[in-house]
């Protein structure tokens, strides 16, 4: 799934979460899990984020147009901070279905 389609990492990992919530399911894939959200030593995906230097102009309409396409790049543009966002997402998940499973709270 490509970044520019701006699904929310809910969405996009809703499938898993349903399978997730099945303690069995969860307790064969913990490690798989804990892998793919702790993150790797040697991989800086923000690194890989250039950000376009904004000209210093009058504010038009045009450079409002400009704004709102480079907030959506931004927010939903990039494969890698998409990958991040979805990370986050899976790490909440297991937050909430970890503590509610051994009832911490």
């Amino acid at each position: 799934m490509c970044a520019a389609s701006g699904l929310s990492p809910f969405y996009l990992l809703r499938p898993y979460y349903f399978h997730l919530r099945d303690n069995e399911r969860l307790n064969d894939c913990y490690k798989d899990l804990l892998h793919t959200i702790l993150p790797s030593l040697h991989e800086d995906h923000s690194l890989r984020i250039v950000v376009p230097p904004w000209p210093s102009k009058e504010i038009t309409d045009e450079m409002k147009e400009q704004f709102r396409v480079s907030l959506s790049t931004h927010f939903f543009g990039w494969d890698e901070l998409l990958s991040l966002r979805m990370r986050l997402s899976l790490a909440d998940f297991a937050w909430v279905i970890i503590f509610t499973l051994y009832d911490i709270f």
